[in-house]
């Protein structure tokens, strides 16, 4: 060996010997064959004395079998392996070893085994701690006597104790508690745990919620959660969940209480000392009255006990503790009731440990109206708040004590005068407070024939034939005479003679009492039957009279008359409900004429039968029972019969579907026109926006060679930019105030010069079939707007159609000489042709074809569609001063039928078509714009072809340039909607200062706007935004070479410039102060 070799292997032996692990160099056989001298510091042995001996010496004896399996494996296998086993010091004490076993081969060719031993004494030690820790707080947190759980912001619950199990079982998320929940809660827990687990919002939330559980004993929990940081830094939930059903029930009974409790109703009223029963955690509760001339007994109102309900009863109050809260006090025994008082447990139940009464006193009087007394089979828990309890139920429940005394009395009372007044031969009727019939005397029956109990309730003035109104009785406080007549049960008039005296019940509420005898005065004289035969002859409803069993004993001429057209074989017995549609017939027999009495007629809608060819008629009906006497005066007998009136409400029904018809038109109109306005609003700025895209587009398209890589792109963006600006359009369609320029049209050439379009639109499982009739008239439309109606009705049929059919496209002439109902309106007399678009698709119900042209409106679902194809081809139709008629059965197809009036004009022959190569141009042009980027774009493409430009941003630069520029302007190029002024007014200006200027204008506003302007918009001087430079150039040169025209005054009002003003020959500029 080298110096330098054993220099090496001696800093390698000391750099070894400063390790704080132990390293050993071992044996395929176990043996030390070298170890560093770390041994010494945790073994307290010398490595002198261990080298050559057994590893397994360092190992205790319960972990060497499973230390030896170990190191065979890294020997036989070469596997790395790391081991823990306990190992004993010098000095007794234990401790853990980790060791990673690695074998290597040396340079002599023989396997070796390296070991690096690690102290992981105390580090077990916190390990062992920490472990002990969390089973102790795990132990806590489920033996605690809180539900708790921990969820996720997601809600998916990662922890929950036995407590959280046994009531919410084994959720595994927080929508898996919605089932456990009543169903209006399920909600309100689920929008409360989103809102407080966002990432911004309160880190707190709480919510009562009601378990489903078993009838008549609800349970609530108080839900709360609160967030917290883990130690991996999630956000997450803790949960804690009370058993609130006590303090619930509290809630709840104090509540019925407030109400006020109803003794009369017995059900209300057991589920009112359920309530309290309870929220007082007793077995047994009544509640009972007290009669002071029995002390020693109660009668029982209402109980609960046992989770049933307690009927009335006598209760004896002997020997139990009940007595003494008879006596008004309030009594409690918390516990060895039946110890102290043996009579409970003999009369009522041996279980019953504890006991809690209280009187029940009136509020002035002082004295004692009954008791509230309960019994509980184990000891009262709280007897504090069970004493406060008591009291504040009782004075409720005496209230409605006294309340029901009260009536009691007040019923003696009017038992009493009800016999007094049964006595009396008199009339007596008294009068509630609103004038409504209380109580009726037994005279009643005998002088007027009414049954009293079907007039209680009943307003007086019913009863009148004549006399006072009830102002007039309000006034009458005293008692005074008065004449009435009353309606007798035969229907004719009773005069009577009476007296009215006001008075006031308990309750302090004004009544009224009338005393009446009748009068001798003769009754009005009644109508002779002539003449009431002669009025129902003679009315327009049909009136029928007959017997019980609907046979047909008369009817007026109206009805003979009906009879007679609609029934003409009719035969005498016929029954009325021979008249009816079966469907009313058995209704009128099954469910109004069983139920009809004297007092009470029927009023309803019946159909008629109508002839053999004819609908029912529908009519508004009255049926009423009445009887008549038959035979000698003094033997007569009274037979009852129907008398049923019918009123035909045909017309009626039709003036209501108008109304609707026009309500639903005028409806589309507004939405259209808000939408219009909409869609105008944003045509200018989108317009510009898309003049500079395109116009830009165009200029770059100019600069690159037919094979540059960009090219593509660009023609990419020009092509979105045309598709925006047919968006546009037709948003500018639909709402018809998009720019038209009608001109003579043939639709057979349109149809057929775009067949070959159509047939790859709608796809090779689509026959389409083109019927075009010769001879078809020539049309005043805008061309471009024609082939947008037809294609857009083909892509709505081929949608129709998703598993292929018929489409057929068929135009001819029709000529309408009196007004027409179509789908979209009135079609007015006149010459038209018709474009009609027929599918075998599959057709549309009622509710879709009333909304077919509502803008937005779509069956294709969110993705399928705009909802703007037949709105654009109602409002493009509309304009045109066209219709729509629709025809469609769900299941068989549709088909729609355009009307677009004739052109009567005489054709005009078109001018050459523009040049395909634009020349360059020397002139120059005045370009007034006040949007920048379409200002420059213009600026630029004329320059590029020679023009000199004079650029302009508002009607003052322009006018400055038409005073001060020494060389001719040959064209006004003007936006027409400026700031302060309009464009015609700036021509108008421009014509005066040089004569002979020709004008072009550009626009991206509509139709309506340009009109407003004072500009019409069928001229050859506009130039519709956007536009390419190819349309700007060839408009330019086309109005240059034409000879100038003059610029027609406008008829609207504009607002001067505040820089300049016009004087005799030219303008001036003023200058402000």
């Amino acid at each position: 060996m080298s110096r330098a070799d054993a220099g090496r292997e001696r800093f390698g032996s000391d750099l070894l010997d400063q390790l704080a692990d132990i390293v050993i160099e071992l044996e395929t056989d176990g043996r030390i064959s070298s170890i560093n001298r770390a041994v010494g510091r945790i073994f307290g042995i010398d490595p002198e004395q261990i080298e050559g001996r057994s590893f397994l010496e360092l190992v205790a004896s319960e972990d060497r079998e499973r230390t030896i399996a170990g190191f065979r494996k890294v020997v036989e296998a070469g596997e790395d392996l790391t081991l823990r086993f306990q190992a004993p010091r010098r000095d007794g004490l234990r401790i853990s070893i980790e060791a990673a076993f690695r074998a290597f081969d040396r340079s002599d060719g023989r396997r070796a085994i390296t070991a690096v031993c690690r102290d992981v004494t105390d580090h077990e030690s916190t390990s062992r701690v920490d472990r002990l820790r969390k089973a102790q707080y795990r132990a806590l947190v489920e033996s605690g006597l809180h539900a708790t759980a921990i969820a996720r912001a997601d809600g998916s619950i990662r922890f929950a104790n036995r407590h959280f199990k046994s009531i919410f079982g084994g959720a595994e998320h927080i929508d898996g508690l919605l089932p456990l929940l009543r169903f209006g809660q399920r909600k309100a827990l689920g929008d409360a745990w989103f809102e407080s687990t966002q990432e911004n919002a309160s880190s707190v939330g709480a919510i009562d919620l009601e378990l489903v559980g078993e009838p008549g004993r609800p349970h609530w929990i108080s839900f709360r959660w609160s967030s917290f940081q883990s130690e991996s830094g999630e956000r997450l939930f803790a949960i804690q969940a009370d058993d609130i059903s006590r303090r619930k029930q509290v809630e709840l009974a104090f509540t019925r209480l407030a109400r006020g409790v109803e003794l009369d109703e017995l059900d209300e009223l057991q589920a009112v000392i359920a309530s309290l029963a309870t929220a007082l955690e007793l077995d047994r509760l009544i509640l009972a009255r007290l009669d002071p001339a029995h002390p020693d007994q109660a009668t029982r109102i209402g109980g609960w006990q046992d989770g049933r309900g307690l009927g009335p009863g006598e209760e004896s109050l002997v020997g139990l503790p009940e007595a003494i809260a008879a006596r008004g006090e309030l009594c409690l025994h918390p516990a060895g009731v039946t110890r102290l008082l043996p009579e409970v447990a003999d009369r009522l139940d041996p279980g019953f440990v504890s006991f809690a009464g209280i009187g029940l006193v009136a509020r002035h009087e002082r004295r004692v109206l009954g008791l509230l007394a309960g019994y509980a089979r184990r000891p009262l828990q709280d007897p504090e708040r069970v004493r406060g309890f008591l009291t504040s139920a009782a004075e409720p429940l005496a209230r409605a004590l006294e309340a029901r005394a009260d009536r009691e009395a007040e019923a003696a009372s009017r038992s009493r005068f009800e016999a007094l007044c049964h006595l009396s031969g008199e009339l007596v009727i008294e009068l509630d407070g609103e004038g409504a019939i209380a109580a009726l005397s037994g005279a009643f029956e005998t002088l007027l024939g009414h049954t009293p109990r079907a007039w209680i309730g009943q307003p007086l003035p019913a009863l009148f034939a004549g006399g006072p109104d009830r102002a007039a009785l309000d006034l009458r406080e005293q008692p005074s005479p008065i004449g009435l007549v009353l309606r007798h049960a035969d229907g004719r008039p009773r005069g009577f003679e009476a007296r009215i005296a006001a008075s006031t019940d308990g309750q302090g509420l004004r009544r009224w009492l009338i005393v009446a005898r009748e009068a001798r005065a003769a009754p009005p004289p009644d109508l002779g039957r002539d003449l009431l035969h002669r009025v129902i002859q003679q009315s327009t409803d049909l009136v029928f009279v007959c017997d019980l069993d609907t046979t047909l004993l008369f009817a007026n001429e109206t009805a003979s008359r009906h009879l007679r057209t609609a029934m003409p074989d009719v035969q005498p017995g016929r029954t009325l409900l021979d008249l009816l549609t079966p469907a009313d017939a058995q209704r009128l027999r099954s469910e109004v004429l069983p139920r009809l009495t004297t007092s009470f007629p029927w009023s309803g809608e019946l159909a008629l039968n109508g002839g053999p060819e004819d609908e029912p008629t529908p009519t508004e009906a009255t049926v009423l029972l009445f009887c008549d006497p038959v035979g000698p005066v003094e033997t007569a007998a009274l037979r009852s019969y129907f008398a049923v009136t019918l009123r035909d409400i045909r017309a009626r029904r039709r003036t209501e579907e108008a109304l609707r018809q026009s309500e639903l038109r005028l409806g589309q109109s507004r939405k259209l026109e808000s939408v219009g306005r909409l869609a105008g609003g944003i045509a200018h700025d989108f317009n510009n926006l898309l003049t500079a895209i395109i116009g830009y587009s165009d200029l770059v398209l100019q600069e690159l060679d037919a094979d540059h890589a960009t090219r593509p792109d660009i023609e990419e963006i020009l092509r979105a930019a045309e598709r925006a600006s047919g968006l546009t359009r037709q948003l500018l369609a639909f709402s018809r105030r998009q720019v038209l320029r009608p001109e003579r049209v043939d639709l057979n050439a349109i149809v057929a010069e775009i067949d070959r379009m159509l047939r790859r639109l709608i796809g090779e499982d689509i026959e389409l079939v083109s019927q075009l009739h010769g001879g078809l008239d020539a049309i005043l439309a805008d061309p471009g707007q024609v082939e947008q109606i037809t294609v857009n009705l083909v892509v709505n049929a081929r949608d129709a159609m998703p598993r292929g059919g018929r489409l057929e496209i068929e135009t001819f002439n029709h000529l309408v000489r009196t007004p027409q109902r179509v789908e979209s309106g009135v079609l007015s007399p006149g010459a038209y042709v018709a474009l009609r678009v027929s599918d075998t698709g599959t057709g549309m119900d009622d509710a879709t074809r009333s909304q077919i042209f509502e803008p937005f409106f779509t069956t294709k679902g969110a993705t399928g569609g705009t909802g703007l194809g037949l709105a654009s081809v109602y409002g493009i139709v509309s304009q045109s001063r066209g219709q729509i008629d629709v025809a469609s059965r769900v299941g068989e197809g549709s088909t729609f039928t355009v009307y677009l009036p004739t052109a009567h004009e005489v054709l005009i022959e078109s001018g050459p078509d523009e040049p395909s190569v634009i020349g360059r141009g020397r002139e120059t042009v005045l370009l007034v714009e006040d949007s920048r980027p379409v200002r420059k774009l213009v600026e630029r493409t004329l320059h590029r072809r020679g023009y000199t430009v004079l650029p302009a941003e508002s009607a003052t630069a322009a006018l400055r340039h038409c005073s001060r520029h020494e060389g001719p302007i040959d064209l006004l190029l003007t936006d027409v909607v400026l700031p302060r002024m309009a464009g015609p007014e700036i021509a108008r200006r421009a014509q005066q200062l040089r004569p002979g200027i020709r004008v072009l204008y550009m626009s991206g506003f509509t139709d309506e706007t340009l009109t407003q302007h004072g500009l019409s918009n069928s001229g050859p001087e506009l130039l519709e935004k956007p536009f390419s430079s190819a349309a700007l150039l060839g408009r330019v040169r086309q109005i240059l070479d034409e000879p100038p025209r003059g610029v027609p005054e406008t008829t609207f009002l504009v607002e001067q410039p505040d820089e300049i003003q016009m004087v005799e020959g030219g303008f001036k500029k003023i200058v402000s102060d």
